[in-house]
């Protein structure tokens, strides 16, 4: 026999037997009379906990097969004229690699908000523990996340990170940025720059000079500072987890250069507080006497944080409200070559 059932949207989660398919010739009398009055009854509760179907169900009792809502339940002769009984079960349920949006959702809260337990991943995704449990353990199997033996909470590994490097890689950064940054220099009228993390040190890969500008700055491509006395470095560092910063200032040699320059760690930690409020670090002369910076990093989407850009302008017009206006260009450029970024890496996997 075979039933399907609908979900009737009731406040006591009852259900209606939407249709109701008999073979009579496996049933008994007493059975036949049990469909027959069900069938002129207009709504029939659950299945799953009543406890006057045992009559019907006896076969299933004697399988040691318990009928859930939404299965179907066949009965047919086998071998010796004996009644055996088979469940189809939905394959979304029963495989959680063909649920996409729940092994996205998964990865993605577990990409945010790190080590998470089973009931909290499956409250956020509003599942039962059984299928958020096949969902992590999916991801587990293809290395994307991986159980804290301590805590038993799951966790992403660094397979992402290395995706979103092949993709990267197969980008170039500097001709991908340098047309909004020759537009952030047309704006402002000042020299821009773009830097690249390497070790401890922040890298200049790109340089766009302001024809506009009566001093050049002594900068060039490929020369390299400590991250923690520029504005890119600071922006960076905004952007790590705070053993990441402290191996960082661990790697350099931390030296004053200028009467500003920061070189004590705490003091250091303030500042990164302040960028991750502004969205924006400042280099107020901490590297070069008579020169100040103001920078923002790049997120290119879950990458290690490596890249970022800055304005670099003479302390005689580099004013607090020359740093508002330039905050709000700066601000402005890292979202369109992020989202420039964005449309290019879509094509780059397409």
């Amino acid at each position: 026999m075979k039933l399907n059932f609908a979900k009737r949207n009731a406040p006591d989660s009852n259900y209606k037997l939407s249709s109701l398919k008999v073979n009579m010739e496996y049933c008994t009398i007493s059975d036949k009379k049990f469909w027959n009055s069900a069938r002129s009854k207009p709504r029939a509760p659950c299945l799953k906990n009543q406890t006057k179907c045992d009559k019907v169900f006896h076969i299933v009792k004697q399988k040691r097969l318990f009928m859930s809502c939404g299965r179907q339940i066949c009965c047919r002769k086998g071998r010796k004229g004996r009644k055996t009984v088979s469940t189809s079960v939905n394959m979304e349920d029963k495989n959680p690699i063909q649920v996409a949006g729940r092994l996205f959702g998964a990865l993605e809260y577990l990409a945010v908000h790190g080590e998470t337990g089973l009931m909290e991943l499956a409250s956020v995704l509003e599942l039962n523990k059984t299928t958020a449990h096949r969902v992590v353990s999916s991801l587990q199997y293809m290395g994307y996340v991986r159980q804290n033996s301590d805590s038993g909470k799951y966790e992403v590994t660094l397979k992402l990170v290395d995706l979103a490097d092949h993709v990267t890689g197969r980008l170039d950064i500097v001709s991908a940025a340098r047309p909004y940054l020759q537009h952030l220099v047309e704006l402002t009228g000042e020299t821009v720059h773009l830097v690249q993390l390497e070790g401890s040190d922040v890298v200049y890969i790109d340089k766009v000079e302001s024809q506009a500008a009566t001093i050049r700055m002594v900068s060039r491509i490929g020369s390299r500072i400590p991250f923690y006395r520029s504005a890119v470095g600071k922006a960076i560092a905004a952007r790590l987890t705070e053993p990441e910063v402290r191996e960082l200032w661990g790697a350099c040699v931390i030296e004053r250069t200028t009467p500003y320059t920061i070189t004590n760690y705490e003091d250091f930690l303030e500042t990164l507080e302040e960028v991750r409020r502004k969205g924006y670090a400042l280099d107020n002369e901490e590297n070069e006497t008579g020169v100040r910076c103001i920078g923002a990093s790049l997120d290119f989407g879950g990458t290690h944080p490596k890249y970022a850009f800055s304005i670099s302008v003479p302390i005689g017009r580099m004013d607090n409200d020359r740093i508002r206006e330039l905050s709000g260009y700066i601000l402005k450029t890292k979202d369109e070559i992020e989202r420039g970024f964005r449309g290019a890496a879509g094509r780059a996997l397409s």
